[in-house]
């Protein structure tokens, strides 16, 4: 008995350490990823789409196809729109300080020649949208405003170009942004996202659930904590029901039992209390209901005065309990049985309570705390 008690006892203990030494080990682990992760922008040229303005497929001999006076079917030549989208795919944002100021920002046109300039369609924000300007020179350069870019945070130009009918246009950025080692990574991915085309590394998924991991930890164990000292709340009225019956058997008690009683209308009053209202209930009956002189000089009053039982919780307690109706009337009927039975009287306006009562309800609420703890 003794072995199975003390297992019992100590089992929220082992639970909580458990989950203690879990959670340090995802903190550590977690915490060591993030401080030795470098923090870099990732500028990426996406081109969305690669799209003819419109195509022949007929030989249609006197057809001609002119772009501002120039004959572009006679230079066997295409009118192609580039969409570029351009991003911070990175863990960090760009500054405008981290532009170096003796390099120009943008890409240059492969394969074909600008045909007008360039325009922003797009973009992730109203700053950007608002204050990015672009222009493009006879080189085929297409320069862009060194403005800041936040991580995640992206913008679309597009690019009308005239290109010969057996070239693909391409692009090649340049400019040296600080972070990035010169180095821009260029996508062609035509139609789809370009967040489907850069998927973070496995590494960087793995340690972002095992963050979220760790933070479902730390709810789970305030949760835990949390009903610890609230555990008389899950108690259900069925399981109070075997809780009150080992509390009557007192097996794990030497003292009287408290069957053993003598006022066996008390203990059934105070058992209904517990079955139909929980520990939390009695134990403020025992600690405040039966030791504030006040109210029960004013419940004794209120008896002879037919005062409403309702008003003198309130004025007493403002309710802070929560108390329900039939609460309130059970407490009632348990105080007009302990007054009408001389187990609370007045005398000489000093409030006098059974000792042996008092003792009773103490070791009836020790006697269930210990159970519902075990449970």
């Amino acid at each position: 008995m003794e072995l199975n008690k003390t297992l019992k006892s100590s089992k929220k203990e082992i639970y909580l350490a458990i989950i203690g030494i879990v959670v340090s080990l995802i903190a550590g682990v977690v915490g060591y990823y993030m401080a030795i992760q470098d923090k870099e922008p990732k500028v990426v040229f996406d081109i969305l789409s690669n799209t003819e303005v419109f195509s022949i497929n007929q030989n249609v001999s006197k057809l001609k196809v002119l772009y501002e006076n120039q004959n572009l079917k006679d230079e066997e030549k295409k009118l192609v729109i580039l969409t570029i989208k351009i991003s911070n795919l990175g863990s960090a944002n760009i500054r405008e300080s981290d532009y170096y100021s003796e390099s120009k920002f943008g890409f240059t046109l492969n394969n074909g020649d600008v045909a007008e300039n360039p325009v922003i369609i797009d973009a992730s924000n109203k700053f950007l949208l608002d204050h990015l300007t672009i222009r493009s020179d006879s080189l085929n350069k297409i320069f862009i405003k060194k403005l800041p870019i936040d991580r995640k945070q992206s913008f679309t130009v597009k690019v009308l170009s005239i290109v010969s009918n057996d070239q693909t246009p391409t692009i090649t950025p340049f400019g040296t942004i600080s972070g990035t080692n010169g180095e821009f990574e260029i996508v062609n991915s035509f139609s789809s996202l370009v967040e489907d085309k850069n998927s973070q590394p496995w590494i960087d998924i793995v340690f972002r659930y095992l963050g979220y991991l760790f933070l479902l930890m730390i709810v789970i164990m305030v949760f835990v904590v949390w009903r610890s000292f609230n555990e008389q709340s899950y108690i259900s009225q069925t399981a109070r029901h075997r809780i009150l019956k080992e509390v009557k058997s007192g097996d794990d008690f030497d003292d009287e039992k408290i069957d053993d009683f003598d006022d066996k209308k008390i203990v059934d009053l105070l058992s209904e209390n517990y079955l139909n209202w929980g520990l939390k209930h009695i134990q403020w009956i025992n600690h405040s209901v039966l030791k504030d002189e006040v109210f029960l000089n004013k419940y004794l009053d209120s008896n002879k005065m037919s005062e409403d039982f309702d008003l003198l919780i309130e004025s007493n307690w403002n309710n802070k309990e929560n108390l329900t109706e039939q609460q309130k009337e059970d407490i009632k009927h348990f105080l007009s049985y302990l007054i009408e039975n001389k187990v609370i009287r007045r005398k000489k306006e000093r409030i006098l309570i059974d000792l042996m009562f008092l003792s009773f309800v103490r070791n009836f609420c020790n006697k269930c705390y210990y159970y519902e703890d075990l449970y």
